[in-house]
């Protein structure tokens, strides 16, 4: 009722093609069949219409646009160690990256120096990279190892 031109390119129900026709064929066509005629493409030349359920063809394009926007960005999550960290929190922390990096996120490790840790940056150097190795499977290392005046931080993430 709103397609306005007198030549439409016609596709039925079956994606099959009907060829150019007469605006109202291409209209009465679709009332025979109980469906309606929906302009897709109006910038082609002529118009390309289609036959089929409009409201099926709009709960469609929705479910379409619901699913796209499910898709979510990799985020980049945090894991905070400490210079004197025992070996079995090493490997906890090190299961929680695995399980960060499985799930498609990038991984920020950080390694604070309080104080007087600040002193044993080579310590902190040490042990942050010790952690990075710890971890299973080996991750890609994102961002390499930047210092800090609080201690050094890494970024990491899962090899494609």
């Amino acid at each position: 009722m709103f397609i306005r031109v007198p030549e439409v390119r016609v596709i039925d129900e079956n994606d099959q093609q009907l060829g150019v026709m007469s605006t109202q064929d291409a209209i009465k066509l679709a009332l025979a069949k109980g469906l309606d005629l929906v302009e897709v493409s109006a910038s082609a030349k002529p118009p390309v219409c289609r036959i089929l359920e409009y409201g099926k063809f709009i709960y469609q394009r929705e479910k379409q646009a619901r699913k796209q926007k499910k898709v979510k960005p990799s985020e980049t999550r945090h894991i905070k160690i400490r210079r004197n960290i025992a070996p079995h929190d090493i490997e906890v922390k090190a299961n929680k990256v695995t399980e960060f990096l499985e799930a498609g996120d990038k991984v920020k490790i950080e390694i604070f120096l309080r104080g007087r840790e600040k002193i044993f940056q080579d310590d902190a150097r040490k042990k942050i990279l010790q952690f990075v190795e710890s971890i299973q499977p080996p991750p890609l290392i994102e961002q390499e190892l930047k210092k800090l005046p609080t201690g050094y931080i890494i970024v990491v993430s899962k090899k494609k």
